[in-house]
This record gives structure tokens, C-alpha cells and sequence, in this order.
């Protein structure tokens, strides 16, 4: 049971016609974003700055068993100047939360949780319904909730799209159940380690069996990482989409990282390489290293000069792992030259991520 200091907090009023969580005082957040840009929302006065969003962790009493509840209101508004804090019905709903209620109050329940909406006290007519709760800042509750928040999510997984995450959340056993925001608000790592640019058309043909084709790509770094690497060579399943990835000093190592490549699809899957697709570069197109792939009976293949499009599943397996590595490094404020340690781990997670094709 909370003592009454506790009930003392802030008074958070249940709204059903606003369409969004906001508050006015800006120490109501635990993470929080600043706009670069002024925005403005409609209101019942006129329109209000929105001067930033972030997420606000309450704890929150439920009145009928005396629990501590603990929830995590994600995408809240800062309005500078606003009177009141608002808890929007319609976000409530939207994260399966169930309304039921009478003159006493309102209960939003959702699985085990239940919030008790009681009368606000200095409300004399008994209509207006809120909740009395205590910013968190003690870390095991912190630790609790944002383990299932999908800003933390979205940064464990490499910085993916939303899609991405929907789709492991529907396909992967014990995912948490995460709310997804409503608005597209770009971090701060995808703003920095993103640059899009207008995709070529896919080929809609793939291989029918594992190691049945494999694309490899080099790519180079302008600075060099912390154990002297300068290049990253990746080897791509066609049919599974896993990847592989070796940290190189030079170019001339392409033809060890390959044979050491090879050895371990013989060794540790028992399978051999029927098909080899590459570029044009040099490191691909020296007699010792189409020697090395002819010996073991594999067929080369290679994309035109000047046509990267061709070797397309390498080049957008680059850029998807140079999109995560680079966002990752960004958010954690990590130096370039640690950009080695930032794309292998980019690598682990892409493996593990749902691919849409399987």
C-alpha cells in the first residue's frame, strides 16, 4: 500500500476526446525528444505548441486491491503551458485495453493489468475521472517496463521499420508485446545512419536450395577500425538469406576470406557451393581467385561494369547492415573507428531478424 505522500502525485485525467497523451510539464518524461521544428495541435482554444515527444513511466495505485501498478504511456505530447495532463481514451483502446465503468469510476483493464479511474476530487458533479501517480525513477521499475517499450525494441533490433518489428512480434515465440506509435517520429540513429535513396526492382527469382547461390560483396571503410581493418567482405544465401561477414586489411585478402568462406560451408554445414555471383571489382576478378572457385566446381558468375544492380541481394545486404551498424553507433555515441564491432553485431541481429520471404 502507498502512504499518502504517494497519492499526492499528479493528476492524470482520463479523456475520451483526445486523441493524444500530453502534458505540460516536461519532467513528467524519462526519455525524451525535443522538435526541431515547431508543430502545433488543434485544441478546444486553438491550437497549442507541441514543443517535443517522449515517454512517461507512471506508477499508478490500483484503489480496489491496493496493487502498485506500473504503465508506460509511449508518443506523450509536451505542450509548454498546458494546465492539465491528459490520458487519451482512444490510445488506451488502441493498445487493447478494455473500458468498463460507472458512477463509481472506470477500469481500463488488459490481461493481468487493471487502472482505476476514480473521481477527481475537486470535481463536485462526480464527471470528470482521473488517476493519481508518481514519476518512476526508481531503476527496477525502469528496467521493468522498458524492456517491453518499442523505442528500446527498435534500438535492440538494428533500427528497423515498424514492419519489421510487427512481423517478429506475430512469428517469434516470447516476443513482448510492445505498442506500436501511431505517428512516424524518427530517432535520432535513423535520422543519422539512414540515407534512402530509390530502390531498383527485385528479382523475384531464387534459389531452391541452401548454398545453391551465393553472393558476395566488398565494401571499403574511410577510416580505418580500431584492429586496422579498412574493408568488410559479406557472403550472402540466396535461399535463406543468412549472411556472413569478415572484417579485411586489404583487398588481396578477399581470396583467403573466400577459401576460408568455402571451408567452413564444407565442414560445418556439409554442403557445397554451386553458384558464385559477384561484381566486377578487381578482387573478384583475378585468375587465383577464379582458379580457387573453378577447383571446387563452381560456376561464376558477375554483374556487368557500372551495373551494381545486377549483384542487387549483395548490395541491399551492404546497405542493410551498414544502415544498422551506422544508426547503432550513432545512438550509443561510440567513436568511427569502432565501426568493425558495430557491423558484426549488426550482422548477428540481421540474422536473427524475420526475413519476408520465409
Amino acid at each position: 500500500m502507498a502512504n499518502d505522500s504517494e497519492l499526492s502525485g499528479a493528476f492524470w485525467l482520463l479523456d475520451s476526446g483526445a486523441s493524444h497523451h500530453f502534458t505540460g510539464d516536461i519532467g513528467d518524461f524519462t526519455s525524451y525528444n525535443a522538435l526541431k521544428r515547431a508543430h502545433y495541435a488543434k485544441t478546444a482554444n486553438g491550437v497549442a505548441l507541441i514543443a517535443g515527444i517522449g515517454t512517461v513511466l507512471l506508477r499508478c495505485l490500483d484503489h480496489n486491491s491496493g496493487d502498485e501498478k506500473v504503465i508506460t504511456l509511449t508518443q506523450v505530447l509536451h505542450m509548454p503551458g498546458a494546465t492539465a495532463r491528459l490520458i487519451s481514451m482512444g490510445e488506451m483502446l488502441q493498445r487493447n485495453y478494455r473500458v468498463t465503468g460507472d458512477k463509481r469510476g472506470i477500469s481500463l483493464t488488459h490481461k493481468a493489468e487493471r487502472l482505476w479511474f476514480g473521481p477527481d476530487p475537486e470535481d463536485n458533479c462526480n464527471v470528470i475521472f482521473g488517476i493519481r501517480s508518481i514519476l518512476i525513477i526508481r531503476s527496477n521499475y525502469i528496467a521493468s517496463v522498458s524492456k517491453v517499450d518499442y523505442d528500446i525494441m527498435h534500438q535492440r533490433f538494428g533500427h528497423p521499420s515498424k514492419e519489421v518489428l510487427r512481423c517478429a512480434q506475430k512469428h517469434t515465440q516470447r516476443f513482448p508485446e510492445i505498442h506500436f506509435p501511431t505517428e512516424d517520429c524518427v530517432c535520432p540513429g535513423c535520422a543519422l545512419g539512414k540515407m534512402p535513396n530509390r530502390a531498383f526492382p527485385e528479382n523475384e527469382r531464387r534459389a531452391s536450395k541452401p548454398f545453391e547461390l551465393v553472393h558476395s560483396d566488398l565494401k571499403s571503410f574511410p577510416v580505418t577500425s580500431y584492429r586496422k581493418f579498412k574493408y568488410v567482405i559479406t557472403f550472402y544465401d540466396d535461399f535463406t538469406s543468412h549472411a556472413w561477414t569478415m572484417p579485411l586489411r586489404s583487398k588481396a585478402a578477399a581470396i583467403t576470406a573466400a577459401k576460408d568462406f568455402l571451408e567452413m560451408v564444407r565442414v560445418q554445414h556439409n554442403a557445397h557451393i554451386v553458384g558464385w555471383m559477384s561484381d566486377a571489382g578487381r578482387e573478384y576478378k583475378s585468375d587465383l581467385f577464379d582458379r580457387a572457385l573453378l577447383e571446387k566446381g563452381i560456376k561464376i558468375y558477375q554483374s556487368a561494369p557500372r551495373t551494381p544492380m545486377q549483384n542487387g541481394r549483395a548490395e541491399r545486404l551492404g546497405r542493410t547492415l551498414m544502415d544498422k551498424a551506422e544508426s547503432m553507433r550513432h545512438q550509443a555515441c561510440i567513436p568511427d573507428s569502432w565501426w568493425e564491432f558495430a557491423f558484426t553485431h549488426a550482422t548477428h541481429i540481421y540474422n536473427r531478424t524475420p526475413v519476408a520471404h520465409l
